[in-house]
């Protein structure tokens, strides 16, 4: 049994979070969550009632004491492992764990975020620079949930283990009626599961179910919150979206997924992996991603990528997928996900803790 401290914001409902509190489920390691937020999140309840402790080191305390406040803690806690999600800041935090003695120092890259990088001005560019380097510098254990993405974080002649983020992926039996959601029998129901952030597109999605408004058997699932959930909100209201429905945070995506739907929709501007495609897979939904998802995510017959930047292909190929009913058909699918579960996932994570070679 090892003694793991991660190092995230906070415990809301994203991917990486849902990662951390499925692995709470099933690792036999001490686990600490030290987050920088100042209340408490979604999944934090849960992770506690699994054993696993939450430290809050705000960051608002201001770089100094915050930094002060992490060493101290490191070394009263004498961790293992320090296991690092919050993309080049980790450069920094894996440079306390080092000055504390921490033994494994762990940097997890779970975006590509290098063309966001591009838009920046030169003072926050140079930032990115130096925090690449310490990253470089003080992880001595380097995971990417793809190998796309892994040049956000690493140089190329880093050893990097490839990692996707696996989950408990598989729905419940507990079969959702359409009804309770105001859909009817005959709708094709699109779904979307994200944070209301600029990195998954929701703007595109609006246009896009403004183009299917003379479809009106079109229904799209918006599952998730954020800092533009009102923005969108209002943008529905503005264009009369009736064929939107804003669903928030839900603890029952995987069965919405399985039972209600009949496409999942990605339309993200960037993605470390786009796990979440991974899981509507894996619950035998027909999904389009578009092409600036990673190729990793295809783990089946039934994901395409169109483009990012045209909504009327989407359209079309919704249209095209449904007259050959292949939202069906991908109901019946074999498939296997087995490198995706999270039981995979932690026998990896251990063997790379342990000190062996990259995966």
């Amino acid at each position: 049994m090892m003694k793991v401290a991660h190092i995230i914001k906070s415990l809301d409902t994203g991917g990486v979070e849902t990662w951390l509190k499925d692995l709470s489920y099933i690792t036999e390691d001490k686990l600490d969550f030290i987050l920088h937020n100042n209340s408490a999140s979604y999944y934090e309840d849960e992770v506690k009632e699994n054993s696993a402790k939450i430290t809050r080191i705000p960051l608002r305390l201001g770089m100094l004491t915050f930094s002060k406040k992490l060493y101290n803690h490191f070394k009263k806690e004498s961790f293992d492992v320090v296991h690092s999600h919050v993309n080049l800041a980790s450069g920094w935090m894996l440079f306390i764990a080092w000055l504390a003695g921490v033994p494994i120092r762990v940097a997890h890259c779970h975006n590509d975020k290098r063309s966001e990088y591009k838009t920046h001005s030169f003072s926050k560019k140079l930032y990115y620079f130096f925090a690449k380097v310490l990253v470089n510098l003080f992880s001595n254990k380097k995971i990417a949930v793809s190998k796309d993405c892994a040049p956000s974080m690493f140089y190329s002649s880093s050893k990097v283990n490839i990692l996707p983020c696996g989950l408990n992926l598989i729905a419940k039996d507990n079969k959702l009626s359409r009804s309770e959601l105001g859909l009817q029998n005959d709708d094709i129901v699109l779904a979307h599961v994200g944070r209301f952030v600029p990195q998954k597109n929701h703007l595109f999605l609006l246009d896009l179910m403004t183009l299917l408004k003379s479809e009106s058997n079109f229904k799209l699932l918006l599952i998730g919150d954020g800092k533009g959930y009102t923005e969108v909100e209002e943008i529905i209201g503005k264009r009369n979206l009736t064929n939107i429905k804003l669903l928030g945070v839900r603890s029952d995506v995987k069965e919405l997924m399985k039972y209600t739907a009949d496409f999942f929709l990605l339309p993200s501007k960037f993605e470390g992996l786009g796990l979440v495609a991974v899981e509507s897979q894996s619950n035998n939904l027909f999904t389009l991603v578009a092409d600036t998802v990673p190729k990793d995510v295809k783990i089946s017959d039934f994901l395409e990528f169109l483009p990012i930047d045209k909504a009327s292909t989407w359209k079309e190929r919704l249209l095209e997928l449904t007259a050959s009913k292949e939202h069906i058909k991908a109901k019946r699918l074999p498939f296997d996900n087995r490198k995706f579960s999270i039981e995979e996932n932690y026998r990896q994570l251990t063997v790379i803790y342990s000190g062996s070679k990259a995966l």
